[in-house]
């Protein structure tokens, strides 16, 4: 398969089992893109398919390739042939983990990999999923507008978000490294919710899930959040707008 295949060329969506990779891929198909996708084990590769097709009325057509964030075995197969690349896989535990790098280390390791395999291919953009705590968390708390030069301070948060700003400014040193810095773009989401699909694996839906059904001890807490379907919207129109 070639980039030029279908209608538009193919894209790798990573994390396709996920709650906003499964939307992305609707999305990708009702576009008319042909859409591939990685899963650590292809076994769950039918299931997410007939979730798919159920969705958008017709066989989804999607390849599948295994593929893990911390080993390179894989990536090279996954992206040879694509146009575009949505790195969407990232580890998100539902318990603060005793060691910050079993999140760090694959997240960033990932990231890499994924970026180094699609520049390799030759792929014309990575669209990379981060997150709104790589920009405001811990002591970057101010009511003001941020910008591309606004980090988290990594020393001063837990280890999901030190996660997030560590993959995401190891993306951008390699592509400003390879010189293809115009070929990655990142969004940055606060908590996803939205339309669920059969066996959609999401925290903040477990979360509002617990609230709906009685948590006990609820805290008074509030947080931002976004829909799934506008983050996804946001995924490919930063992959197709080379201005993105």
């Amino acid at each position: 398969m070639t980039a030029t295949d279908g209608a538009k060329g193919t894209v790798l969506v990573t994390g396709g089992s996920g709650f906003l990779g499964g939307r992305a891929i609707i999305d990708l198909l009702e576009r008319g893109y042909e859409v591939r996708t990685t899963v650590r084990d292809k076994s769950k590769g039918p299931r997410i398919e007939e979730n798919i097709s159920n969705e958008i009325g017709r066989p989804a057509g999607i390849e599948f390739f295994e593929a893990n964030l911390d080993s390179d075995e894989g990536w090279p197969e996954a992206v040879s042939g694509c146009r575009y690349v949505l790195h969407i896989a990232s580890p998100f535990p539902p318990n603060r983990p005793k060691d910050p790098q079993e999140l760090i280390k694959p997240a960033v390791g990932g990231a890499t990999r994924v970026i180094n395999a699609a520049l390799d291919a030759g792929v014309e953009r990575v669209v990379m999923t981060s997150s709104v705590a790589a920009i405001r968390g811990g002591e970057n708390q101010e009511d003001r507008d941020y910008t591309e030069d606004d980090w988290t301070n990594v020393d001063a948060v837990a280890a999901y978000p030190q996660s997030k700003t560590l993959a995401e400014q190891a993306a951008w040193d390699l592509v400003e490294k390879r010189g293809e810095r115009e070929k990655l773009a990142t969004i940055c989401p606060s908590a996803i919710l939205g339309p669920v699909m059969p066996d959609d694996d999401s925290f903040s839906l477990e979360a509002i899930e617990r609230l709906l059904n009685g948590m006990p001890a609820v805290p008074e807490i509030g947080f931002s959040w976004v829909d799934v379907r506008d983050v996804s919207a946001a995924h490919i129109a930063a992959m197709e707008k080379p201005e993105a």
